[in-house]
């Protein structure tokens, strides 16, 4: 907001400063920077609200986010676990595999087995068919006496007796073979179907992984959002505080300047009262001063028309009449034109009292005038132009010294805390005798107004940390002409 402070001061000093000092009128520049002032400060509440929603919105998609990522923990656990799972069934589907192969060779094996023994023993009863068709009589006719018709009966047992056991080897030997091919076909296939639930169960699994992740990708999308947008916001506030800061201190510093201005404007109109009454009173003398020439004039005369004095006396009383009153026209002029230049008086409260602390009782100093480490910015080569006195939220603040409150200003009403670090907070600024101001800054409520008288220990406000604080404190600054000082070098 561009400002034009001196045709301001102009206009307010030809149309008469104290009306407009004591609130009588408000001018169209006032009325346009309280609206400038009341559109600040509803755009600070609007984003504080848009901060306050954001922060519930930011907090939601949180919540929302952690219970995904535990949500998708979990299904990496059960992935991990199915997958050891399907390997499980993999191996086992292996083993059933080389047992069926296995299984199958055996088979194969008793197969060609009983085909082997299949052939032979129909070679043997092949070679045998003649022998069953003989008779007892017939194979001892035919033997070599009577040994050898024994060795021929116990032959022909024998090879009975081994048919028949080979018949049966064969029939178990197919039995085996066929029960091993079963086990171990039944053993694939339930391996089998193991493998394809475990494969199903990791490719529902990792599909549910996949949409679970997707989840936690558009809640995180969402939460950098809601991020940004809310640092939007906060830059926002803090330019709008910047603002807020950068109009207080200029109004301030118009106030101070129309306090100058009106104090110069007060002198002058008393010194031109003073010399005017001086003046008619050397008006006065001079025409008191003139009767008694003319008087002296009179009676000079008489005596010389009746003692018969010289003309050469009455010359000399004529001239030294003259010079008399020349010497008071004179010394009329002088009045009259030294008084427009008479020195201003004060408009401040002026006083030889000592200065005080800003707060009575139970503080402590916790920083002060001078070099120090920024307690926010943390600039390691920061300056701190008070000192700071820590005390409880709502102790009182007094006046150091009487003076005028030129700046009263309350931007964050009855707030201990604001959420913009930046500027002096809810602050009061004193003009006191010999170009000395005193500012009382992070207040939580001001109880003065620009324009008030105060003395020396008056109650100001309460204590706060609104602005530039990290913690509750009065930061007491005190300026000669402009130029801050250490605080402490005055306090008694």
């Amino acid at each position: 907001m561009k400002r034009h402070l001196k045709p301001l001061l102009s206009g307010l000093i030809a149309g008469g400063i104290l009306a407009v000092t004591l609130g009588v009128q408000q001018t169209p520049v006032e009325a346009a920077d309280a609206a400038y002032e009341e559109q600040l400060l509803q755009q600070q509440s609007d984003n504080a609200a848009a901060l306050a929603s954001l922060n519930e919105e930011i907090a939601a998609y949180q919540a929302q986010n952690n219970s995904i990522s535990a949500r998708l923990e979990e299904l990496k656990q059960q992935q991990l676990a199915s997958e050891a799972e399907y390997e499980s069934f993999m191996q086992e589907l292996e083993v059933a595999r080389t047992a069926l192969a296995d299984a199958l060779s055996a088979y194969q094996a008793a197969v060609e087995e009983v085909n082997a023994k299949q052939a032979e023993y129909e070679d043997r009863i092949v070679a045998l068919f003649p022998y069953r068709q003989t008779s007892t009589l017939q194979i001892l006719l035919e033997s070599d006496g009577l040994s050898g018709f024994f060795t021929n009966m116990r032959l022909m047992e024998y090879i009975a007796s081994e048919d028949n056991e080979a018949l049966e080897a064969l029939q178990a030997a197919a039995e085996t073979a066929e029960l091993s091919r079963q086990n171990a076909q039944d053993a694939a296939t339930e391996a089998q179907a193991y493998y394809e639930h475990a494969e199903t169960m990791l490719e529902q699994i990792n599909n549910n992984v996949a949409v679970t992740q997707t989840d936690l990708e558009s809640v995180e999308g969402a939460l950098l959002n809601r991020s940004s947008a809310y640092d939007d916001v906060l830059t926002e506030q803090s330019n709008v505080q910047a603002s807020l800061d950068t109009y207080y201190a200029q109004v301030a510093s118009e106030q101070e300047e129309s306090i100058r201005q009106s104090s110069l404007a007060q002198a002058a109109a008393e010194a031109a009262e003073a010399a005017q009454s001086q003046s008619a009173a050397l008006a006065a003398q001079e025409a008191e001063a003139a009767a008694a020439a003319a008087a002296a004039a009179s009676q000079q005369e008489a005596q010389q028309a009746q003692e018969g004095q010289t003309a050469q006396a009455v010359q000399e009383t004529a001239a030294a009449t003259a010079a008399a009153a020349s010497d008071v026209a004179e010394t009329t002029a002088a009045a009259t034109q030294a008084a427009p230049t008479a020195a201003p008086a004060s408009a401040v409260v002026s006083g030889s009292e000592s200065m005080i602390t800003p707060i009575a009782s139970g503080y402590t100093i916790t920083s002060q005038y001078g070099s120090r480490v920024h307690p926010i910015t943390g600039a390691v080569e920061s300056f701190h132009y008070g000192t700071d006195f820590a005390a409880a939220f709502g102790t009182p603040i007094r006046a150091v010294l009487s003076g005028t409150v030129i700046t009263a200003s309350m931007p964050y009403p009855n707030q201990n805390y604001t959420s913009s670090k930046s500027g002096y907070g809810n602050y009061v600024v004193i003009q006191h005798a010999n170009g000395m101001t005193t500012t009382y800054a992070h207040m939580k409520y001001v109880a003065v107004s620009a324009g008030q008288l105060v003395s020396q220990g008056d109650y100001l406000g309460d204590v706060g940390s609104t602005g530039a604080s990290t913690g509750a404190h009065c930061h007491l600054e005190v300026s000669i002409n402009g130029s801050t000082v250490n605080p402490m070098n005055y306090i008694n």
